[in-house]
């Protein structure tokens, strides 16, 4: 990570221990991990000016989302375009405590639910 370009794309698949860190794990203008349990909320909070984050695995919950949600509405700075991620693998996807506190839009009739900030 010390030699690649920020600018560039990372994308890994492989396993990562729960104690990796490095600077530059989240700045990458597209980043996929399959592991990002090892990413905790103050590292997404740190996150600045990148387009796209996918993390496939994570030990974040609804509450853990949401707080992330209004700390990157009320940001000032360039955060992301765009985080897609999977919830902790127990996890219950509660509509409510992920959209506490939020203004949302939610589209009906859609083939899948989309609810917008």
């Amino acid at each position: 990570m010390d030699k690649i370009p920020v600018s560039k794309r990372l994308k890994i698949d492989s396993d990562i221990p729960v104690d990796f860190k490095h600077p530059n794990a989240l700045k990458y203008y597209i980043t996929k991990y399959n592991n990002g349990k090892w990413i905790t909320l103050n590292d997404l909070k740190s996150i600045r000016n990148v387009g796209w984050i996918e993390l496939k695995s994570t030990i974040f919950d609804c509450s853990d989302v949401n707080q992330f949600l209004r700390y990157w509405v009320n940001c000032e700075e360039d955060m992301l375009e765009l985080l897609e991620m999977n919830l902790q693998e127990d996890a219950i996807i509660d509509v409510d405590a992920l959209t506490d506190q939020l203004i949302t839009v939610h589209v009906e009739g859609a083939s899948f639910t989309d609810f917008f900030m």
